[in-house]
């Protein structure tokens, strides 16, 4: 069994994202690796 070690990155890498859903601006603070529907439900 291979073992994934991911090597862990200092600072604040979130970034700010903005986009129009059904006429609706939406905005979502993301980070590295994380997808666009895990961002929206951590917001909620």
């Amino acid at each position: 069994m291979d073992d994934i070690h991911t090597p862990r990155v200092q600072g604040d890498l979130r970034m700010h994202v903005s986009m129009t859903v059904n006429g609706l601006l939406r905005t979502l603070t993301v980070e590295p690796r994380m997808t666009l529907l895990d961002a929206e439900h951590a917001q909620s």
